[in-house]
């Protein structure tokens, strides 16, 4: 289900990912969490591009995931988090995102979004609308 969400998300059918998202969600919590903070990084996702950007506000607050938790938490922690900044339109901290993003790619060796430092930078001063950055973030290079 968050697979097809997240689809949906890049594809700029925000409001179709929601409902999915939340069933996913409930769902990763009632079977023991393993995928749980992927799902919440997505619906917040989902939810920011729709206008609500409470639950993305609060899950990008948080400390960034360390080397204990998995890749893919690490990452869309960071890809919440720069979706957040562009969101705010905060030039500098997107800027210092897009920096941290390539060295945790670099010491990690995730390069499935090797392309979206640069991309980041480039559009950190004029970035597209809300409903076009998963777009940004989410497409693999």
């Amino acid at each position: 289900m968050d697979s097809y969400a997240t689809t949906l998300l890049i594809a700029g059918r925000g409001d179709e990912a929601v409902p999915p998202l939340r069933e996913a969600l409930d769902l990763a919590r009632r079977t023991g969490g393993l995928f749980e903070p992927t799902i919440e990084q997505h619906l917040a996702m989902a939810l920011l591009v729709l206008g609500e950007p409470d639950l993305a506000e609060q899950v990008a607050a948080r400390p960034l995931p360390d080397g204990r938790e998995m890749l893919d938490v690490q990452l869309q922690a960071r890809l919440l988090r720069c979706l957040v900044l562009l969101h705010r339109r905060e030039i500098p901290a997107v800027l210092a995102a897009a920096d941290e993003l390539a060295r945790w790619m670099a010491a990690t060796g995730v390069y499935m979004y090797r392309g979206l430092p640069t991309r980041l930078a480039a559009t950190a001063a004029d970035p597209p609308p809300p409903a076009e950055l998963p777009r940004l973030l989410l497409r693999h290079d």
